[in-house]
């Protein structure tokens, strides 16, 4: 497996603690809202492309699971080739790298 799809995959706990209310219990929920309060605004605020959370939202049905990824320099092709076995749909995104700071600083401080 591509070294980029291994650490997009280690990385993918923190975009799906941020995106975990499509999918997540009331504890990821809480989770969520920890963040989003901590950077001062909703999932768009915080750099989430609007349609990309609409499209998620719309296509998970109950009881069904999602994997988020996150990954820097990433191949978007490759990671959904790697992902294809699993027979899921890949939808893809990008948080501003300052986003992406912030949030990585938040969760090395307060362990969700």
């Amino acid at each position: 497996m591509d070294r980029g799809i291994k650490i997009g995959a280690l990385g993918g706990g923190l975009l799906g603690l941020l995106i975990g209310f499509l999918v997540g219990g009331p504890l990821v929920s809480l989770a969520l809202g920890a963040i989003a309060g901590a950077l001062g605004g909703d999932l768009a605020n915080l750099g989430i492309d609007q349609r990309f959370i609409n499209d998620v939202t719309e296509d998970l049905a109950p009881g069904s699971s999602a994997l988020f990824l996150m990954a820097r320099d990433a191949d978007p092709e490759a990671t959904a080739a790697a992902l294809e076995p699993f027979e899921g749909k890949v939808y893809y995104s990008y948080l501003p790298e300052e986003t992406e700071a912030q949030l990585r600083e938040i969760l090395a401080e307060d362990e969700l």
